[in-house]
Formats: structure tokens, C-alpha cells, sequence
């Protein structure tokens, strides 16, 4: 049934000599078999933490709790810290090296080494739109939607591929789960291009904006 995955039993994701390989198992967990002290030191971990929060919230000057209908917690924005020298040096010899690359050209890359768009490309069956037409359909309505830039604005670009036709490829071949394989197999492809001496054997994927930055390990839906 849909959605019964959630209710499965956790024992079956377990090796299956782990009862018989517990202790080994635990060490490597860096657990205590004592449910008890686990437990016990996990308490302490929480009592203390949540001790030197209570103890230092009143003497932050950027945050003030107050009985209000906007919401009792108020933060203070603040200042802007100075760009690290690095960071300045990084993307100056990024530019040296290979000048302004539009972020289309990045999606085209991506596409073409990892061939995500295959899956898709591949149900258009006997229709009239050959594969490589499709993938370039496919490929400006992923750039107008990723981007936010819309198809309207995509389509006003000099390649040749009217509204109507992207908003019909949009419509017609880019499903939800036509969507999420193509970003499970770059996510697959950059996992095993990435450096392991540099980035270790660790499966941490960190993914950011202008506003947020999220990090996700042992996650199932991004796994």
C-alpha cells in the first residue's frame, strides 16, 4: 500500500547478525549497551545546555523576549560581517580561470555528463519531437523554473522554441517524478565525481541560497 513504508518495522533495517554482533556494533556507534546510561548521559547533556541557555539569554543584547501579539521573541538583524580575504582571492581566480559562465551553460554541462535527461527523453516515444529537441525543451523550462526567471522570460531567448511549446514539454514530460530522478542522478554523478581526499568518505550534502543554508546527513529522502 502507498505510504506504508512509514509503519514498517525498524528491526528490518538492522544487519541481521546485529544481535549477535552487539557489542562490536555498539563500539562502533560509540554507544554504551547500557540503555540506562545512555540514557542518564543524555539527560545530563540536555540539563546543562539548557541551563547555560537560560543563564545567558538575559544578557544578550540582540534578543528580547516580551509578552507581544507579533511574537514574543524579537531579534536584532545583525551587522554585516566583512567578506573574508579568501573568499575575495577564491573568486578572483575562479574568474581568471574561466571567466563568466552563464548558469544555463552549468545545467547544459551537468545534462550532458550525466545524461539525467534520458529517462524522460526516452517516453516521447513516436512523437513528433525528436530527442534532442526535447531535451532542449526539457533543459530551458528546468533552467525557468530553477531559476525562478519563468517560461515567459526563458522563451523570449534566441533559441528558436516558442512559450507554447515550452509550457507543452512542461505539461507533458516534466512530472514530479520525472523531476525528482533527474535530481537523484546528478546527485548521484556528484557524489562520484567528488573528491574523496579532499571532501572525505562522508554522504553530508549542503545546499544554500541567498538566505538559508541546509545540511543533511543520514537523510533518507536526499539518500
Amino acid at each position: 500500500m502507498v505510504g506504508a513504508d512509514k509503519w514498517r518495522n525498524p528491526d528490518e533495517d538492522l544487519p541481521q547478525d546485529f544481535e549477535a554482533r552487539r557489542a562490536e556494533n555498539y563500539r562502533e556507534l560509540r554507544k554504551p549497551l547500557d540503555a540506562a546510561v545512555f540514557i542518564d548521559d543524555l539527560r545530563e547533556q540536555m540539563t546543562a545546555e539548557l541551563t547555560l541557555l537560560s543563564d545567558q539569554m538575559p544578557k544578550l543584547t540582540w534578543l528580547d523576549i516580551a509578552e507581544r501579539k507579533s511574537g514574543a521573541i524579537r531579534l536584532t538583524a545583525a551587522e554585516a560581517q566583512p567578506e573574508p580575504r579568501n573568499l575575495r582571492r577564491i573568486k578572483a581566480e575562479v574568474q581568471r580561470r574561466w571567466g563568466i559562465v552563464p548558469l544555463v551553460d552549468m545545467l547544459k554541462e551537468a545534462v550532458l555528463r550525466t545524461g539525467c535527461l534520458d529517462a524522460v527523453t526516452s517516453v516521447s516515444g513516436g512523437g513528433s519531437l525528436s530527442p534532442e529537441v526535447l531535451a532542449e525543451r526539457l533543459l530551458l523550462v528546468i533552467y525557468a523554473y530553477g531559476t525562478n526567471t519563468g517560461i515567459k522570460a526563458v522563451a523570449s531567448g534566441g533559441h528558436g522554441h516558442t512559450e507554447d511549446e515550452l509550457r507543452y514539454v512542461r505539461r507533458r514530460y516534466l512530472s514530479a517524478e520525472a523531476a525528482r530522478a533527474i535530481a537523484i542522478q546528478i546527485a548521484n554523478a556528484t557524489f562520484s565525481a567528488r573528491s574523496t581526499e579532499l571532501w572525505g568518505q562522508g554522504s553530508t550534502a549542503v545546499a544554500s541560497d541567498s538566505t538559508h543554508v541546509r545540511a543533511y546527513d543520514q537523510n533518507l529522502f536526499t539518500e
